[in-house]
């Protein structure tokens, strides 16, 4: 599934099942730098910080995705390159 919204990007779904299930989400979007990625998972943490930023929000989703996969025993990996957009992969163990 392929979804493009004009002038900002697109989000791709795949989801396989070889021998576990695996769902792929990924987006088009302005990724995560290299430095960050070891503190993605951590609550109340952004990227960029202080009054000028960007971007909204409490740093709190990507937090309580890992534990909401922590809970139900699932695995989640992240692959991102800074500009060119993120991958998240959801395994079903």
């Amino acid at each position: 599934m392929l979804l493009n919204i004009p002038n900002r990007g697109g989000v791709k779904i795949i989801i396989k099942k070889h021998e576990k299930l695996e769902i792929k989400v990924s987006d088009s979007g302005i990724g995560i730098s290299d430095d960050y990625l070891p503190s993605l998972f951590e609550p109340f943490t952004q990227e960029e910080t202080g009054y000028t930023r960007k971007f909204d929000g409490t740093g709190l989703g990507m937090a309580l995705v890992h534990k909401y996969c922590e809970l139900n025993n699932l695995s989640i990996k992240v692959d991102s390159k800074k500009n060119m957009g993120t991958t998240f992969t959801v395994i079903f163990n």
